[in-house]
């Protein structure tokens, strides 16, 4: 029993794992820029990666819980205002609005199509 449940503990840490991964790679694939939130504005110390949609208005990625378990990680997807990419994890952003928090790629990559 003990061996079974370890197995699935397992097996479910390699497909979050992969998962995230799989993410990352489709932010990068799609031409999002990676910024670190140094001032906490949507995670401690969270991976941002940023794609500008309009003049001042980017879609933001917030890799939150990085450095936890695999489990606990995963994205959240903001429109947000800022003056130039350079504020970005720097600077407070002028707005933010959340597209979805707990972003699921695969489910929830349509409600971008707008800002696309």
């Amino acid at each position: 029993m003990f061996f079974k449940s370890t197995f699935v503990q397992i097996v479910k840490i390699n497909v979050l794992s992969s998962k995230i991964s799989e993410s990352i790679e489709q932010l990068e694939e799609r031409g999002f820029e990676k910024t670190i939130d140094s001032i906490a504005e949507y995670s401690p110390n969270a991976d941002l990666y940023f794609k500008q949609v309009n003049s001042k208005q980017y879609i933001i990625f917030n890799h939150y819980n990085k450095s936890k378990r695999q489990e606990l990680q995963g994205f959240d997807c903001w429109l947000s205002t800022y003056q130039s990419k350079n504020d970005i994890g720097k600077k407070k952003a002028i707005h933010t609005k959340d597209i979805q928090l707990t972003f699921d790629f695969v489910e929830d990559w349509q409600l971008l199509t707008d800002y696309l």
